[in-house]
């Protein structure tokens, strides 16, 4: 050994040194890519909403906001993936000439927009939970209702939504500016910590693609496809009615119709509230067994407003000028494997058509019970005309429901 020598460390070259120092002051690149393509997707929200305020009629107004919601849900999952991925790789470290009161601000304002990046599309979830609008995913799946139909409900999440909007925006613009401020007049590598060129470019593709796809355009109605069987029969079917059976007394507090059909993806349930029937009903003669059902549209029900408007448009059911569907049967028949049939005919406006109930008779506590249901096509029903006929907004098959309890004899 030689006393006074100093070992020999082999010199890295400048620029590896310089690359180092450059790497270890920016984010990392899946750090760097959530935070534009986040950015893109919130951006290209604002649009979306501004587009469905704007939109010319209510079929694509609520294509619009269906697509608003599905970016809305992306952005929170991606927003669960960066907070994990924040958790586990800490933020640079700031310049070290940048002023005190700069570092506090950065952090307040970077703690209220990850807070804001989680409550916003939280808020519009349950602000649609609220409003009897379950949210899908690009029709792909369906989220879970987090609250239970309720209108103060609703309000409330809505405001906190507007609001958060409104905040949001303004922090947003402040960022930018800062972002900008850093790279222009303190060159001091801020904004090229955050940046590269493939998170930028997502960030254009985002907002690019998002409203070349998901802003909806009118577009030519497509034509109602009737099947032969289902065919309109413009002159009511008059049908003998054999009154050898007694007429049924119905408990109508223990009987319902119901419905489910899907919008934007989602499905939803409403109900007819108003309705009569005279039945007349017995397993062992069916010959003699009929039913005639009257129900109230204009007394539809699915939990939102606007919704149940939308239905009585002349689009729908034009209940200003047709407020009753009625159900009258034509044949009941015995299906072997359990249960019965009944073929009759629908009128709907002023047209009539060949609808099949499958039903069971049942008796519970000493009173008799029909629970049954069918499957409805409602283009072939001309339900959902002009606009409304693309089944993407308002799906093509609706199931209907129904519970009738024959009131126990005193």
């Amino acid at each position: 050994m030689f006393d006074g020598v100093v070992p020999y460390t082999p010199l890295l070259p400048e620029a590896t040194l310089i690359l180092m120092t450059s790497e270890a002051i920016r984010y990392s690149e899946v750090a760097r890519i959530l935070h534009w393509l986040i950015a893109g997707l919130i951006v290209l929200n604002f649009v979306l909403h501004e587009l469905a305020e704007e939109a010319g009629s209510d079929v694509i107004e609520l294509a619009i906001w269906a697509n608003h919601k599905s970016v809305g849900m992306t952005v929170l999952m991606l927003a669960v993936i960066r907070l994990n991925w924040r958790f586990t790789h800490p933020a640079p470290a700031l310049p070290a000439t940048m002023p005190s009161w700069q570092v506090m601000v950065s952090k307040v304002t970077h703690v209220v927009l990850y807070a804001l990046i989680f409550i916003m599309p939280l808020s519009g979830w349950l602000y649609s939970s609220a409003s009897a609008y379950s949210v899908s995913w690009f029709n792909l799946f369906v989220f879970p209702d987090l609250v239970w139909d309720n209108e103060s409900l609703a309000e409330s999440f809505e405001e906190v939504h507007e609001i958060g909007a409104n905040v949001m925006f303004v922090l947003a613009l402040l960022h930018i500016l800062a972002a900008l401020k850093h790279a222009v007049i303190d060159r001091d590598g801020v904004l090229s910590r955050m940046s590269s060129l493939i998170s930028v470019s997502l960030f254009v593709i985002a907002i690019g693609a998002g409203l070349t796809y998901l802003n909806v355009k009118p577009v030519e109605s497509p034509a109602a496809t009737v099947p032969a069987n289902v065919a309109p029969v413009v002159e009511p079917v008059a049908i003998a009615i054999d009154t050898s059976l007694p007429l049924w007394t119905i408990d109508y507090s223990q009987s319902s119709i119901t419905f489910t059909a899907e919008q934007a993806g989602a499905p939803f349930t409403g109900t007819w509230s108003t309705w009569t029937a005279e039945i007349r009903f017995l397993p062992d003669n069916l010959g003699a067994s009929s039913a005639q059902v009257l129900v109230d549209v204009t007394k539809t029900s699915t939990g939102d407003d606007s919704r149940d408007g939308t239905m009585a448009s002349a689009e729908w059911f034009d209940t200003a000028a047709h407020p009753q569907v009625r159900y009258h049967s034509i044949d009941i028949t015995m299906v072997p494997e359990g249960g019965f049939h009944a073929t009759g005919m629908l009128r709907i406006r002023n047209s009539e058509y060949p609808v099949l109930l499958t039903f069971s008779h049942t008796t519970d506590r000493s009173q008799e019970v029909l629970t049954g249901t069918a499957t409805l096509d409602r283009l072939a029903l001309n339900l959902g005309t002009g606009d409304w006929a693309d089944t993407s907004s308002v799906g093509q098959m609706v199931k209907v429901d129904f519970k009738v309890t024959r009131a126990s004899e005193s």
